[in-house]
């Protein structure tokens, strides 16, 4: 186990009998996760920032090796899924050697973003608002944009709509074609008609959860109620959005238009994105290189961050000879 999240376990036993009560416990979770985080942002060498884009707030963490005012040539945009936030790709980062500049946005409508109740959120939506954000920043002429899940389909919306910006993309398990086969999550929508990301109790968070991934790492129970608690606490935008962007804005007539270099990354056991779309995205975008990683489930960037990372890098590193 981790010497470090020994230590964090040690002390929530520590402040549970200082504090002597259910009250200690109900917010040590959350004072936990909250910690792991920050300690996370600064080994991956990120800094926390805000910006107003058309009156939209926006959460992101940033880092930028070029000196005051200049530009990079290219800049690394990792771009979360349905229900996720940037911070899930804090490990990611920390195993990335290129990273001279990368941006990781919580997109408005999830994290710590901006979110109105009657907003537009489908991918369309989300493109356009990514296009205005990086163009605010101006870090950089391109982009290497790597997207994971509805990330990912957003992602291929960008390379479709603005090729101009798109240096090469990353596919994680994306969304945004019609599957061959169905997925666990399909089924599950079929048969109940109710989304694993509609999720009202502790039990369905940690289904949802079990579901992401092969093997979910390890998580102290009291963590796991905080992120349930918030979960819940979100369900109703993430009900509202979900309903603009599953099965909209499909990419499959629109493949052949991406040009730019792409990279296709899919975990074998992925129950929420069946591993046939990988193969979907490979015969319709010409030149793509494909890898399905076996014994990883829908974000192998989580399970696996330093293979994960080591595939994207190699894949710069090629791009760049």
């Amino acid at each position: 186990m981790n010497t470090l999240l020994r230590g964090q376990i040690f002390l929530f036993v520590v402040l549970s009998f200082v504090g002597g009560g259910n009250a200690a416990y109900a917010s040590i979770g959350k004072w936990l996760y909250e910690s792991n985080h920050s300690i996370e942002v600064f080994v991956a060498g990120l800094d926390e920032n805000t910006a107003t884009v058309d009156g939209e707030g926006w959460l992101y963490y940033v880092k930028n090796d070029a000196k005051k005012g200049a530009k990079h040539k290219s800049c690394t945009v990792l771009i979360h899924g349905f229900a996720a936030e940037a911070s899930h790709w804090l490990r990611f980062v920390s195993k990335l050697k290129h990273d001279q500049c990368v941006i990781v946005p919580d997109l408005p409508g999830f994290g710590r973003s901006s979110f109105v109740a009657a907003g537009k959120y489908s991918i369309v939506e989300q493109v356009k608002r990514l296009q205005r954000f990086l163009t605010q920043l101006q870090l950089a002429s391109t982009y290497h944009f790597v997207g994971s899940s509805m990330g990912g389909q957003i992602a291929g919306m960008y390379a479709v709509k603005f090729p101009e910006d798109v240096a090469s993309l990353v596919l994680i398990n994306a969304g945004g074609v019609l599957s061959p086969a169905k997925s666990d999550m399909d089924l599950q929508l079929e048969k109940t008609g109710k989304s694993i990301f509609d999720v009202e109790s502790t039990d369905e968070y940690r289904a949802m959860f079990n579901m992401t991934m092969s093997d979910p790492p390890w998580m102290p129970d009291v963590v796991m109620e905080h992120l349930s608690k918030s979960a819940i606490e979100r369900n109703k935008r993430n009900r509202a959005i979900f309903q603009q962007v599953y099965q909209q804005d499909l990419l499959d007539d629109h493949l052949n238009k991406i040009v730019t270099p792409t990279l296709i990354l899919w975990g074998a056991e992925d129950r929420l994105l069946h591993s046939s779309m990988a193969n979907v995205f490979h015969k319709g975008i010409v030149g793509s290189t494909l890898i399905v990683i076996p014994d990883l489930g829908h974000l192998p960037f989580l399970e696996q961050p330093g293979d994960t990372a080591q595939l994207f890098d190699r894949f710069i590193a090629d791009l760049l000879k």
